[in-house]
């Protein structure tokens, strides 16, 4: 009897049962053949067991790759190919970091007065007695009207040049035909050729002097002047010698034989688009093969004129140098736009930008003075909008340029702001004041010089003037919409003129204030009340939005903050924040939030207090990143064998400081205790802040076993005995570079070959070496030589260290303690890293402890401690482990073997079943810096203790 609608009266899932009942739950007793029949009856295909998976992110993922049969890799290094793995999931949580109190503001450098008179007309013009700066040409009249001369001149043969025979002759050239005299005959006519493309404005003084040289070389009737626009093949006006300009369309006419045609402008060689060169070329070639002489004056250095240069024109650069034809030569790699993007850094902080401001702003720095092209190629750029009169940078590229500006030397920006000063000078007062504002907005500081700090002052107070006049000259609102148009990307300048340019702000009508303007000084412009009155508001989570919305009778624990008056700021740590107005009753606000790598740092502000939260990704040490009705929390389980869940915690620790690292966050702040009995949690205190339960157990010696994770290096357990505690990082599973290569100075043989290795289990390893207060809470007494409680155990024997691991081992059942390989401590040691050391290629005092009395490649040589220092002196690696270079040497749990270029998976050196002969890895404080190499190794006796060596457990199975 068929079913209903055709469906199967048996799902698969009730033939899964039927043939469990049949053949029993485990597979193992069918073949292959007969699994297989079974799987396709059932719908089912073949799938490959997947390769055991890594501890860490990693497992979350089904459908991965599998990790490649561990097999010989060829000598050559680029040819390895890393283990794929499944890109992270993009899930976000966020996570309170800390509430702080809001600092009092310090005031301006330049706060105006708080009376001052209010603008007049006179006030917003020009500076009494200023004038226009003076034009500064590409190539000054005496040089260039000889040159000019000679370039239109016709070239007439004569006799037979002798110098130059007997010259040739010596050299022992070989004559086609004789060397001949030559003079530069009368020229009759002259045709000039102008190009008014756009990009060739800040020439155009220039190729008018040329022009009205040309006029009074050869007279004003001799003259044909031609206007082209971009295009010789399009003609729109024609200046016949004296005769009224005509307008005429179309092609140029032929030049007559023997005509020199003087061609002003760029030849298209400075264009965005390759086909204005081609039409000059063709051009060129046409009046060439007709019979004229074709003549080009090009704005360009001859390194920029020359390659590519078609040969049927004789061309000049009005650059620096001899003003000679330049040598056409085969095109060449394009320009690089460094100096391109030098010269736009300094005109970053400039309104507007005339064809006389952009060179001698050009003309500042050696990387852009000899090229005259780059005034072209900035009025062309597409991050410029030019005009026929000035140009500026694009709204959206201010930031990016002004940061740019901000990095330069202190030399050079003051040269940009006296440049800017003096030709603003002779306009009105408002360009050279938000040029000042700006210019110090970015830099930050005081200009060298009293005349320039007066001209800032002056700035500031004129500024303030402006948006507090009751009747300000001008249209005050029409002002403020064409400066905030203009420049409120700028959030630099919105956040160090936030009062002024919120009151303009106010005019504009816009919703939105720019970021930068601070919330209160908005409230103040719009006449909002900025209290007493302070609400409860809560940060909830839809997907990946978060919305601040006024508090309810929500059950979830959501980040809660409390807002005082109508507006507050929200924005990235390090970035000028957006003042936002709260919310209203039963409504929410969508708070920005960036999508890029990494966890990020936000901060809400507003008059009383500071909260600080993490956009928080999930870490690579955790299975499971969520939220529920007790928090934020991540699942442990793939680290340990017993999954933990570790809840978010936080305090108002108003003196904990956020460090921000490379890829997480550190804080400080409370953690908990979760009680094996009755599971309650209580509240510690000077735990580092992140994702912590405390587990406890009873162990002997009145100790303590606890977990926990931080956002800086993962996850860690803390063993605690007696009055020493030690912590132990989780070192996942891995692949890595063993050995030394080629390069690497101080290399010793045994070092070689460098072979791929893969540790396929994480592990437990101690982030410190052992310290003498640990030994003593566990083995009694202390038998080190230099004594202090937080310095390296040291002097202790090989059999001592093997009963420590013993006694320790005792305290933890079904656990195994033991010192690590080497391969596993210069796993850990690289912590990712291929240099010489952990954190790159060179080594100081102020990286590690041994003897400086020896160099090491461009370190610094001589000093040294001349003794152990404290297990925790310098700065941790990528894993969060003190040390691995330098203070003592360290046990390896295997003997010495021999590399080989072949790859390893877990390898373990020859068993080691004395102290007469034992590895160790790491230098010591008396050794020479090259001993400290992750890659060094060494062999010695310790049958008796030695000063120099100390050791680093491991536990595994935890």
């Amino acid at each position: 009897m068929s079913a209903p609608h055709g469906k199967a009266q048996l799902g698969r899932a009730d033939l899964l049962r039927a043939w469990v009942g049949l053949h029993g739950p485990r597979s193992e007793a069918l073949d292959e053949a007969a699994l297989a029949g079974v799987g396709a009856r059932l719908g089912f295909a073949p799938h490959a067991p997947e390769a055991p998976g890594w501890p860490g992110i990693e497992m979350m993922f089904r459908g991965a790759e599998p990790a490649p049969a561990l097999g010989a890799v060829p000598e050559a290094e680029p040819e390895y190919a890393p283990i794929p793995v499944a890109p992270p999931l993009q899930t976000r949580f966020l996570a309170l970091l800390q509430t702080l109190e809001q600092p009092t503001r310090g005031s301006d450098a330049f706060t105006p007065a708080a009376e001052q008179p209010f603008l007049t007309p006179a006030d917003c013009g020009p500076r009494p007695g200023a004038q226009p700066m003076p034009f500064r040409p590409l190539v000054p009249t005496s040089r260039l009207w000889p040159a000019l001369k000679q370039s239109v001149a016709q070239p007439q043969a004569r006799g037979v040049d002798v110098p130059r025979l007997v010259d040739q002759v010596a050299r022992g050239e070989m004559l086609a035909r004789l060397p001949r005299q030559s003079r530069q005959g009368a020229v009759g006519q002259v045709w000039v050729v102008r190009d008014v493309a756009r990009r060739l404005i800040p020439c155009d003084e220039d190729y008018q002097q040329i022009l009205a040289e040309i006029r009074r070389l050869f007279g004003p009737d001799q003259v044909w002047l031609w206007i082209v626009d971009d295009d010789p093949r399009a003609v729109g006006w024609v200046y016949r010698g004296r005769a009224e300009v005509a307008r005429v369309s179309g092609p140029m006419p032929p030049p007559p034989v023997g005509m020199p045609v003087l061609i002003l402008g760029d030849l298209g060689r400075l264009a965005r688009a390759p086909r204005q060169a081609r039409a000059w070329d063709a051009a060129c070639q046409r009046w060439a093969a007709g019979g004229a002489l074709p003549v080009a004056w090009l704005p360009a250095s001859p390194a920029r004129v020359a390659p590519g240069l078609t040969p049927h024109v004789r061309a000049y650069s009005l650059g620096p140098g001899p003003l000679r034809p330049v040598a056409p030569r085969p095109e060449g790699a394009p320009h690089a736009d460094e100096s391109l993007e030098s010269l736009l850094t300094r005109l970053a902080c400039a309104l507007r930008v005339e064809p006389r401001l952009l060179r001698d702003v050009r003309r500042l720095a050696p990387e852009t003075a000899q090229e005259p092209a780059l005034e072209v190629l900035a009025w062309d750029a597409p991050q410029v909008a030019s005009g026929y009169r000035c140009c500026e940078l694009r709204p959206a590229r201010l930031p990016a340029y002004r940061a740019r500006f901000a990095a330069l030397s202190a030399p050079q920006q003051d040269a940009v702001l006296g440049t800017m000063l003096a030709h603003h000078a002779s306009g009105g007062r408002s360009t050279e004041t938000l040029e000042a504002l700006i210019w110090h907005a970015h830099v930050g500081r005081l200009p060298l010089g009293t005349a320039a700090q007066h001209r800032l002052q002056e700035a500031a107070e004129w500024f303030h003037r402006l948006t507090e006049s009751p009747q300000p000259p001008g249209d005050l609102a029409g002002y403020a919409h064409d400066l905030l148009g203009r420049q409120q990307a700028d959030a630099r300048l919105m956040e160090a003129q936030s009062p002024a340019l919120s009151r303009l702000w106010a005019l504009t009508g816009q919703l939105q204030p720019p970021a930068g303007l601070r919330a209160a000084d908005v409230a103040q412009a719009l006449n909002a009340p900025a209290g007493p009155e302070e609400r409860s508001y809560l940060l909830i989570q839809r997907g990946q939005q978060v919305f601040l919305e006024p508090e309810t009778l929500q059950r979830f624990p959501w980040p809660k903050v409390r807002i005082r008056g109508e507006w507050f700021e929200w924005g990235r740590e390090g970035e000028s924040s957006q003042s936002l107005r709260i919310p209203s009753e039963g409504e929410r606000l969508g708070l920005p939030l960036s999508l890029s790598q990494g966890n990020v740092v936000y901060v809400l502000r507003d008059s009383l207090r500071i909260y600080r939260f993490v956009w928080l990704l999930r870490p690579s040490w955790s299975s499971c990143l969520g939220f529920d009705r007790q928090g934020l929390y991540v699942f442990l389980s793939p680290i340990f064998e017993v999954g933990l869940k570790l809840m978010w915690q936080c305090c108002d620790d108003h003196k904990s400081v956020v460090k921000v690292g490379g890829s997480g966050f550190s804080t400080t702040a409370v953690t908990v205790e979760l009680n094996r009995d009755d599971f309650s949690i209580r509240a510690l205190s000077k735990f580092r802040r992140g994702f912590s339960v405390k587990k406890v157990s009873q162990l002997p010696h009145n100790g303590r076993l606890s977990f926990g994770a931080d956002l800086e290096f993962g996850a860690y357990v803390d063993i605690e005995i007696g009055s020493g505690s030690q912590r132990l990082r989780w070192i996942p599973a891995g692949e890595f570079w063993m050995g030394t290569p080629d390069s690497e100075q101080a290399r010793d043989e045994s070092e070689r070959p460098r072979h791929r290795v893969r540790l396929s289990h994480g592990y437990w390893l101690a982030d410190t070496a052992c310290s003498q207060a640990f030994w003593s809470a566990l083995m009694g007494g202390n038998p080190s030589h230099f004594e202090a409680p937080l310095h390296p155990v040291e002097m202790v024997t090989w059999r001592e260290v093997r009963e420590f691991l013993a006694a320790l081992e005792r305290l933890f059942p079904a656990v195994q303690v033991r010192l690590p390989t080497e391969a596993e401590w210069e796993y850990a040691c690289r912590a990712g890293s291929e240099s010489d050391f952990s954190w790159g290629e060179g080594i100081d005092p102020m990286l590690a402890n041994c003897d400086f009395g020896y160099g090491y490649k461009e370190g610094s040589q001589g000093g040294g401690k001349k003794r152990t220092v404290q297990v925790k002196r310098f700065q941790p690696n990528h894993f969060g482990l003190y040390q691995m270079h330098g203070n003592v040497w360290e046990l390896c749990a295997d003997g010495k073997r021999e590399y080989s270029a072949e790859a390893q998976l877990d390898p373990w050196g020859p068993e080691v079943t004395s102290g007469e002969s034992v590895l160790v890895r790491g230098g010591s404080w008396a050794s020479e810096p090259g001993f400290l190499r992750a890659a060094s190794r060494h062999r010695l006796s310790l049958e008796k203790g030695d000063p120099l060596v100390g050791f680093r457990f491991m536990i595994r199975g935890l």
